[in-house]
């Protein structure tokens, strides 16, 4: 597990981690100091700036975490700002003279990182490049993407012919409730047509990017509908779809 598939896993199951319901805000977000891992929206409308490290903390974290405090007093100085450190080992006499600093601490091992990926059923990059395909190469989805200085491109996920079909509309239902955008909706309907009523079995590539777009976003407007849409592409290809892939591609 790379640090960054630890930032994603927290970023799409936050409440799996900090067991309490929070709004994501901004990812990665670029400053002058640097950039923010992950920031959220907690239930009494505070921001929540996290920083990651894989392994052992290092005492030079604090100095960041503090930037990315100025940066959003700076950009909403009326709103409360938490700050948290996640790490999977945090020595303790740095946990106590964090905490006197009000930066809250929290140990997160890799293994519990691993039981919440299987249980949600999230797929490391590293566990999808060696997970083999099926032999049956009928429910193979190949989507194409072409590049005006390269040959065609390739990006594959594999449809799971077994998918719960009441699931997937259930997913889709919600998807479609709590989304704002007419684009979203009607993304809920290509989704509930191809899948659904058409029976896909290679779906249109413009729908996938689609779909990988609602599963990784920074747009506020969209941050509501995200966590069914990566529900939806686990459901459909046991992985969630990779927007910069595509997009590297493009």
């Amino acid at each position: 597990m790379t640090e960054k598939g630890m930032e994603d896993l927290i970023w799409s199951y936050p409440e799996k981690f900090l067991n309490e319901p929070l709004k994501p805000f901004s990812r990665q977000q670029r400053s002058a100091v640097g950039r923010s891992d992950l920031v959220f929206v907690d239930g009494l409308d505070r921001f929540l700036v996290i920083e990651l490290r894989k392994d052992k903390l290092s005492r030079e974290a604090i100095g960041q975490i503090m930037d990315y405090f100025g940066v959003m007093k700076r950009l909403h100085p009326s709103r409360p700002v938490e700050l948290l450190v996640i790490a999977n080992n945090i020595p303790e006499e740095r946990r106590l003279a964090w905490e006197r600093q009000d930066i809250l601490c929290m140990e997160i091992p890799g293994k519990k990182c691993g039981d919440i990926a299987a249980h949600v059923g999230y797929m490391f990059a590293s566990e999808q490049q060696t997970t083999r395909r099926p032999e049956n190469e009928e429910y193979a989805s190949t989507v194409r993407s072409r590049s005006t200085t390269q040959p065609a491109a390739q990006v594959t996920y594999t449809l799971r012919p077994d998918f719960d079909r009441p699931q997937l509309s259930t997913l889709i239902e919600e998807f479609s409730r709590v989304v704002r955008r007419g684009i979203d909706r009607r993304l809920a309907a290509k989704l509930k047509k191809e899948f659904l009523h058409d029976g896909a079995v290679s779906p249109r590539r413009e729908t996938v990017y689609q779909l990988s777009k609602s599963c990784k976003t920074t747009n506020p407007l969209c941050f509501d509908g995200m966590k069914a849409a990566r529900k939806i592409s686990n459901l459909l290809f046991g992985v969630v779809v990779d927007r910069d892939a595509f997009e590297r591609r493009q």
